[in-house]
């Protein structure tokens, strides 16, 4: 499913790849193999790779620096109080730590673009300031974000001092400029928040990548984001705060570009291929 994926997906031009999904793609234990079947299939991709951090050990660290071109590491938490309530203990403060310091020693030569993400939670909000100055010192990029509402699963657009902002809804845009985001089971969906499979408009057993993005059911899609027809729409689109104005979603970031809307991957990543391990 990964080759057909890869393959039916350069075909199309697609040449930033992220290879991951809901949870950690280092978890894969083929994640590697993958790369490298990518990078000999289209040589000039780009690999983004999302991660905590948890798996980011010195025997994988040659591989991350020789097939990684953008590298975003997810760290919610400057303590060990605040990080292990935030991942429930999955996640071990020590480790991770340690493992992200190792890291980041590298020459900024040597290892992949760095991008360092927090997201304010209540265990959190009062180490914003000594994560930014620790993390700023270190890596190519920090940003400082408030939590999305995962399309809605969660409650309603959130305005900058936390309350509800009742505003018209309008096109995220995804499904006119992706990325699509194919799971391991050949499942094709609009959009990478979409993790309860409610958004899939084919799959790659049964019809080409081509003809399942140019399908009824992407059009169907399309024609309603087109018209920002989302009440009573029955997509997962009629509560997602993407559709609405979420400006205030970030808080801070290094770099001048980043702003709500706009891709923190590779400006052309097209093509978001999950692996087997999903959690």
């Amino acid at each position: 499913m990964f080759r057909k994926a890869v393959d039916q997906s350069t075909a199309l031009g697609a040449n930033s790849f992220s290879i991951g999904g809901f949870g950690d793609a280092l978890m894969d234990p083929r994640y590697f193999d993958k790369v490298r079947y990518l990078k000999e299939i289209a040589p000039g991709a780009k690999i983004w790779l999302s991660t905590t951090g948890h798996m980011l050990t010195e025997k994988r660290n040659p591989d991350i620096c020789r097939w990684v071109d953008t590298l975003r590491i997810s760290n919610c938490g400057f303590s060990k109080e605040s990080y292990e309530a935030i991942h429930r203990g999955a996640n071990k403060y020590e480790r991770d730590f340690a493992n992200l310091n190792r890291f980041t020693s590298l020459g900024r030569d040597e290892r992949p673009y760095m991008i360092m993400t927090f997201v304010i939670l209540p265990q959190n909000e009062h180490e914003v300031d000594a994560w930014r100055t620790y993390w700023e010192a270190r890596v190519d990029e920090v940003m400082i974000w408030r939590p999305h509402l995962w399309a809605g699963q969660l409650a309603a657009a959130v305005g900058e001092d936390g309350t509800v902002v009742p505003q018209q809804p309008k096109s995220c845009g995804r499904p006119f400029k992706g990325n699509p985001y194919i799971r391991e089971n050949g499942d094709v969906s609009v959009c990478c928040n979409d993790f309860n499979h409610k958004l899939v408009i084919g799959n790659l057993n049964e019809t080409s990548l081509p003809e399942i993005l140019s399908g009824e059911r992407m059009k169907a899609i399309q024609d309603i984001h087109a018209r920002n027809a989302f009440k009573g729409c029955g997509l997962i689109c009629e509560n997602c705060d993407y559709t609405y104005d979420r400006s205030a979603a970030l808080v801070y970031a290094t770099n001048p570009a980043r702003k709500v809307g706009v891709r923190t991957t590779h400006p052309d990543l097209m093509i978001d291929l999950v692996g087997t391990t999903t959690v």
